[in-house]
């Protein structure tokens, strides 16, 4: 008698097991047909997108907005420059993606709510009238080269372009370019002061090129400067001296005589003692940065005597003493002389610096009276000081008068 196998515990097993993986197949049954169902939902959507020579970039953010989706794409491999044309009113989304997209040689993928763009894969169509295999799109190629001018030299900064397109790239510091190209595309290879060249894409991935120097000339040559138009420097004397005359001084807009030919003359300059004493009064006169006591300063071709007051800061001129130039006033004088070439040395070492000589106004009639006013101010800043001594918030006021008259003593 044989024994049956088939009792109830066993069939009992093999119903459960039997069901989990009928649960199983139907669950992820269902879940594929909600992808399949909602990717369709998004693609039965209705818009309307009417554009004309458009970067598609922007047409794929318009898209977005109308229909409530995601473009997921690399710009790598996705050309997003370039304009198209697209004339759609009420209808599916299906539709439009396939003029925007398939017909430039863009594939997509709808997952959920996301639209996946990719770079459609080299396929083949067969002709309706024969039984030629013809390429569905023509892929882009890679051309890289190296460029060099007539010496061999390697050329960094040359630009690429692809003629009749925005797509461009610069060579490298070692000459290299590389570019994406369709054949029969032209490239246009330009650099500053060499001639352009345009060569047409064909077989071959790599395009070395070779630049020649442009013989054209330059039509204009525009210089544009801070100076006055009229030469100040004296050039009739056997060496160039500086001349400054009494207008440019007074309408320089500086407070004393020191600024003033600092304003005219960048070569010359004042130099502030420190708050020692009576030194702050005093402004030794300096020329090329060298220090005070190497200036000579004449008056009426005259020596001037220098100061007392000793300069104890850090830098050029520590330890010397200097001539003020601020005691004579800008209205006194006819002129101001500045010699600063080799030929000072004649004047001793204290020239070694160079030479100031201010001439006097010498008119024995006549006089001309100045006022000058100004305001110096500062940001307020509420520390503890300016709380104590709110006073020096502001810099205060400049006040400068002054007057001239000549007259006539003797016969000469």
């Amino acid at each position: 008698m044989k024994k049956n196998l088939l009792t109830k515990p066993f069939l009992h097993k093999i119903m459960r097991i039997t069901i989990s993986q009928i649960f199983i197949v139907v669950l992820f049954s269902t879940i594929g047909l909600a992808h399949n169902s909602l990717g369709q939902e998004i693609l039965e959507k209705r818009i309307t997108l009417n554009q004309e020579r458009v970067e598609l970039k922007k047409i794929l953010i318009s898209i977005e907005k109308l229909a409530d989706v995601k473009f997921v794409y690399s710009s790598n491999t996705i050309e997003t420059t370039q304009k198209i044309n697209v004339n759609q009113t009420n209808v599916r989304l299906e539709k439009v993606l396939n003029e925007v997209l398939l017909k430039n040689g863009i594939d997509y993928e709808v997952l959920n709510n996301r639209i996946i763009l990719k770079q459609k894969k080299l396929s083949s169509i067969t002709s309706p009238n024969s039984s030629q295999i013809l390429p569905k799109e023509i892929i882009e190629n890679p051309i890289k080269g190296t460029i060099k001018d007539s010496k061999g030299e390697l050329m960094p900064g040359v630009t690429v372009l692809v003629k009749g397109t925005s797509k461009g790239v610069s060579s490298d510091q070692s000459g290299n370019y590389e570019i994406t190209a369709n054949k029969g595309d032209v490239l246009v290879f330009s650099f500053i002061g060499y001639k352009t060249q345009e060569l047409a894409v064909g077989d071959s991935h790599v395009i070395n090129v070779t630049l020649s120097e442009s013989e054209s000339k330059l039509n204009d040559l525009v210089v544009v400067g801070s100076r006055f138009s009229k030469p100040r420097t004296d050039v009739d004397r056997p060496v160039a001296i500086d001349v400054i005359n009494a207008k440019e001084l007074q309408t320089s807009g500086q407070v004393d005589l020191g600024q003033s030919i600092h304003f005219l003359a960048p070569s010359f300059n004042a130099v502030k003692f420190g708050i020692n004493d009576a030194a702050p009064f005093v402004d030794p006169a300096s020329l090329r940065g060298l220090g005070p006591d190497q200036v000579l300063v004449l008056v009426n071709n005259k020596r001037r005597h220098k100061v007392s007051f000793l300069s104890i800061n850090d830098g050029v001129g520590k330890g010397q003493v200097g001539t003020d130039v601020n005691v004579v006033p800008a209205l006194s004088l006819k002129r101001v002389e500045v010699l600063r070439d080799g030929a000072a040395a004649q004047y001793g070492s204290d020239a070694i610096g160079g030479v100031i000589n201010m001439e006097l106004n010498d008119a024995s009639s006549g006089g001309a009276v100045s006022v000058f006013t100004g305001i110096g101010s500062s940001k307020p800043n509420m520390d503890v000081k300016n709380l104590i001594a709110p006073e020096t918030i502001n810099d205060g006021l400049t006040y400068n008068l002054a007057a001239n008259f000549g007259l006539k003593m003797g016969k000469k």
